[in-house]
């Protein structure tokens, strides 16, 4: 037979449609089960039905609950919050750095670091924060290597980055012109394209937007 499928997940057979319900017999047997609904034992209970006449019986209960916690746990003292300190405010940051800097070289030794020169002229930074003048300023130097090393990777991936180029081809110019571009940190790789890619140029008005 055919059935139609309803939203409500109901299949129903078509022929429903042009039956005769009044020739129909009715001869329907009613069984009860008995459903197992102890699973249901550990639910929630649904406040609106249990208090139908407080509908700010939940808000109620959270109210003076949500700052229990706030007189129970430690709170840690940041540079912010710190009236009085040995280091820097706000401390120095690895893009600031300048090894010829005295004043930066001491703000290092507070915080606990030192420079090793190396042999090929290189700067080496060394944490150590047993030898930083306070707890934050301990903080504020491993903060500070961190800075270091993101900058330091950032800079490695800059190099490896080949410099690109935009030669306008067409008339009248025919390849004489050769601008400079800097390379995408997203889009097609060109590294894999010997003959680069063309496209046509658009012009955006307004010019400064």
């Amino acid at each position: 037979e055919d059935y139609v499928f309803t939203t409500e997940a109901h299949l129903l057979p078509l022929w429903l449609s042009t039956a005769n319900q009044t020739a129909l017999v009715k001869n329907i047997t009613t069984e009860y089960m008995e459903l197992d609904d102890s699973n249901f034992d550990w639910t929630c209970p649904n406040t609106q039905i249990l208090f139908p006449n407080d509908p700010m019986y939940a808000q109620s209960i959270r109210e003076p609950l949500k700052n229990v916690v706030d007189k129970s746990c430690p709170r840690s003292i940041s540079r912010m919050d710190e009236g009085l300190g040995s280091g820097p405010k706000p401390p120095l940051r690895a893009r600031d750095f300048m090894a010829s800097n005295p004043e930066h070289l001491e703000i290092l030794k507070k915080m606990g670091v030192s420079l090793i020169h190396l042999k090929d002229g290189r700067v080496q930074l060394v944490q150590h924060a047993i030898q930083a003048a306070s707890s934050l300023d301990a903080e504020d130097g491993l903060r500070f290597m961190q800075e270091m090393i993101e900058l330091s990777s950032q800079q490695q991936k800059e190099q490896q980055l080949p410099p690109r180029a935009v030669q306008i081809i067409s008339h009248p110019f025919f390849g004489r012109v050769v601008l400079t571009a800097g390379p995408a940190q997203f889009g097609m790789d060109l590294s894999k394209h010997q003959s680069g890619t063309r496209g046509f140029v658009a012009v955006s008005k307004p010019y400064n937007g």
